[in-house]
């Protein structure tokens, strides 16, 4: 402000008292300061943002680590489409969901591919690849938090899709923006127009000499102007967010890596003969000119003085031409590098997981496994095992633990398909498929009972069991429970029974005694249960120890919880 004001002052003095050359040099000095001062109120700015962001970051980071999902954003909804409600009902993407704990963290399309790798797996051939890179990257909490930073910092600022930047890039509709003629046309009249200008000076000629090429270029901008805008429009990206995207490619390009995956990705990034982050900087500064049409007197004068679109559509041509075709490459790389970046972090902020081992063919071990989405400290540990053939059917009261047993396989098994760590001391499994009928709804407005949508989902099960690739691994939770025990029993046993000479294994849930000891599934399945322990000091309170046991339950707990609940059942 001081300074600000002095130059004020000064230039009010020099105004009335031209001939003090000592006032023209402070008048010049106390701009420069200024203009310095300016400079270093914007990097401080940025750098305090900075560390508000690192700040915001740790936060969630413990929040994470609380698992309390209500301090977390909401998973985004730009990855939605790659989960469906088989995901959704193992709570793989929505509220306090796996999502919440990796999404956000990354550019759009590394939330993108790290969805795709949640859904449907990492490409089997790079698995162990990814696995490597994820433990690298794990203890690097520096780098990670650079980048996720300047992510944040992309976001806060406005923030783009990074799917119509590579849209745009990859587009051929802007090639010949600016043709050969139009650009022999513009330098003409800019030539001209120096020329009369220069002419005007020397008082060669009369001042409204310049009038006419004004004119010519006044009409040339209103030709062209409104085809320049729209292409800008276009490529508007907000210019601080490429910035924040380019310090993100530096940081990926500039770390030492010893993994071949991470690399290969530095490689792309740093040694590339275009060097991404200086190209990304160069059409940041373009954008931030184009912008200039947001500011109609400056770009009015410019405009018919310089024609200003016509140099801008230059600069946005040349750009293209030169980088398009390398931006999907970069991106590319940037967004496997976050969504690698993204399992590492929770890796880092779960170092109680493990990483699993993928074998060839056989069944599934998994050794003291915990649901990942419960604390640590609360979570149950008990071990899993599934044999191709085979049905592990699990019975127990209410609220004992069964279906969350089956979302623990369920959630561990897509973290180490995509190359996650897992909650697990040891995880043992084969290239799998996962189908899953957990979650029924009906549907008033599709006109869809609750019978019918269960039926939909054990034929979806089915179907895809008997199509499946690799190794299918079912997840059921209460069958059929909309029809009668008698056909229910024997429908779920035909189910079964195909599900397993399909080579298929999994697990599922069930209050009917009668099924889990049905001779007809004896040879095909293994029993196991959940219960509540009766307290002897307070024999009418329910203490669940989601321990695993052998057999069958025979206990049940839907009167006592009735009554528990003030429903008076002897009436």
């Amino acid at each position: 402000m001081l300074v600000a004001m002095s130059v004020l002052a000064l230039g009010s003095h020099l105004w009335t008292n031209r001939d003090q050359a000592l006032c023209w040099w402070l008048l010049g000095l106390s701009v420069a300061a200024f203009g310095a001062l300016v400079a270093w109120h914007h990097r401080l700015g940025e750098q305090w943002q900075h560390c508000r962001t690192l700040a915001t970051l740790n936060e969630e980071s413990l929040a994470r680590v609380r698992r309390d999902f209500g301090a977390l954003a909401p998973c985004p909804e730009d990855v939605a489409s790659h989960f469906g409600n088989q995901d959704r009902d193992l709570n793989l993407y929505g509220p306090s969901s796996l999502g919440q704990l990796v999404f956000n963290l990354s550019t759009s399309l590394g939330d993108s591919l790290l969805a795709e790798w949640l859904s449907r797996g990492s490409p089997l051939p790079l698995l162990s690849a990814h696995q490597q890179a994820v433990q690298e990257l794990a203890p690097q909490l520096e780098l990670r938090q650079r980048l996720y930073a300047h992510a944040r910092s992309k976001q806060h600022t406005g923030g783009y899709r990074l799917e119509h930047f590579r849209d745009w890039a990859g587009s051929i509709g802007d090639a010949l923006l600016v043709n050969h003629r139009e650009r022999l046309a513009g330098w003409s009249l800019i030539t001209i127009l120096c020329v009369c200008l220069l002419l005007v000076v020397g008082r060669f000629v009369p001042t409204w000499v310049v009038i006419a090429p004004l004119l010519l270029n006044l009409g040339f901008m209103g030709l062209r102007m409104r085809r320049y805008q729209q292409t800008f429009d276009r490529a508007d990206l907000q210019s601080d967010a490429l910035q924040s995207l380019a310090k993100i490619v530096d940081i990926i390009g500039d770390g030492e890596y010893r993994t071949p995956v991470l690399q290969q990705i530095g490689k792309s990034l740093l040694h590339s003969p275009q060097r991404p982050g200086r190209a990304l900087r160069e059409l940041s500064a373009v954008v931030h000119h184009s912008r200039l049409r947001f500011n109609v007197i400056p770009y009015m004068m410019l405009q018919v003085v310089l024609l200003w679109d016509f140099h801008v559509a230059l600069k946005l041509q040349r750009w293209q031409n030169r980088y398009a075709a390398h931006v999907e490459d970069w991106l590319d790389a940037t967004s496997r590098f976050e969504a690698l970046s993204a399992l590492a972090n929770l890796g880092y902020e779960n170092p109680h997981w493990r990483f699993p081992e993928r074998i060839d063919g056989g069944g599934l071990q998994a050794r003291q496994a915990i649901h990942p989405l419960l604390p640590a400290h609360k979570a149950v540990a008990n071990d899993i095992i599934l044999e191709p053939g085979q049905v592990t059917i699990i019975t127990g009261s209410n609220m004992s633990g069964k279906t969350t047993y089956m979302r623990t396989l369920g959630l561990n098994l897509k973290l180490a398909m995509a190359g996650a760590p897992v909650a697990c001391a040891q995880l043992r499994f084969p290239a799998c498929e996962l189908y899953s009928a957990i979650g029924a709804r009906d549907s008033l407005v599709q006109g869809v009972s609750y019978f019918m949508s269960e039926v939909v989902q054990i034929q979806h099960v089915l179907e895809s069991v008997k199509h499946c690739q690799r190794q299918p691994v079912f997840l059921l939770d209460e069958l059929l429970k909309g029809t009668n025990e008698h056909e229910r029993n024997l429908a779920i046993i035909g189910l079964l029974k195909e599900l397993c000479a399909q080579g298929g294994m999994g697990m599922m849930t069930t209050h009917n005694i009668a099924l889990a000891t049905h001779p007809e599934l004896k040879a095909l399945c293994r029993n196991i249960y959940f219960e509540e322990d009766i307290d002897e000091q307070q024999p009418e309170k329910m203490v669940f120890s989601y321990r695993l046991k052998e057999g069958i339950s025979m206990q049940t707990n839907a009167l006592k919880l009735l009554r528990l609940l003030g429903v008076n059942l002897d009436a």
